[in-house]
């Protein structure tokens, strides 16, 4: 059984372990995109309203197999708004449209 001293050094040692190798925990979803949702996808980072705009780059980047880390710092958003989107473009789904999804 591990006391108290012995359970505050296991964390402490986890959440330097956490910061120094990133954040453990699941894999990123993948996200693959048909040439046709690429197009769409690239209309509306150029042309979409700004939130369209990031969420685009957002699925882009992700189908380009980056990781939420390099696009939370290339778009300046957050990683649960990264992660949301790459989720929510990665999961299985009914036929729908980009802008349906977005």
């Amino acid at each position: 059984m591990v006391g108290f001293r012995g359970l505050v050094w296991q964390l402490v040692g986890m959440s330097v372990h956490a910061c120094e190798m990133g954040r453990p925990g699941r894999k990123a979803v993948p996200v693959v995109v048909t040439g046709r949702q690429r197009g769409q996808l690239e209309r509306l980072a150029e042309e979409g309203a700004e939130r369209e705009r990031v969420r685009a780059r957002i699925v882009l980047g992700a189908a380009e197999g980056r990781s939420n880390r390099e696009l939370v710092e290339e778009l300046g958003c957050s990683e649960p708004t990264v992660s949301m989107w790459r989720r929510r473009f990665g999961r299985p789904r009914s036929f729908r449209t980009v802008d349906q999804q977005l």
